[in-house]
């Protein structure tokens, strides 16, 4: 499902979790490639991490993120579980329709896909 949203919008990819203080770019790449995961890998943001900072939330970093970097010609879509994004649930960010909540364990599910790609649509029309 995320190699289908990829051919047809073909994002930068960002992380915005909290490992990714513990882990070089590099390494990330490698678990993409590692994972049939390569067009991630070959699509990471030059800025492939949001900025952290002590006691900041997903939601700050994810706007600082934004902040820096939006290309107004780029619409933005925020993939997340409830369990680790449960912060970002009625954030201005999930009220503009950036984020797909996925289920913990279960993935980026067909359903979530088709979610994904109205919001992206939706993005592109504004």
């Amino acid at each position: 499902n995320l190699g289908e949203l990829h051919h047809e919008f073909y994002p930068q990819y960002v992380i915005s979790s909290s490992w990714s203080c513990n882990i070089k770019q590099q390494q990330i790449k490698d678990v993409f490639e590692r994972t049939d995961l390569e067009f991630i890998a070959s699509n990471l943001h030059k800025d492939w991490t949001t900025p952290k900072g002590p006691g900041s939330s997903r939601v700050n970093e994810i706007i600082s993120w934004i902040t820096a970097h939006k290309n107004p010609k780029r619409p933005i879509l925020i993939l997340d579980d409830f369990e680790s994004g449960w912060a970002l649930k009625g954030s201005s960010l999930d009220t503009a329709g950036m984020i797909v909540f996925c289920e913990q364990f279960i993935g980026f599910t067909t359903e979530r896909l088709l979610e994904a790609k109205r919001k992206l649509r939706a993005q592109l029309r504004l």
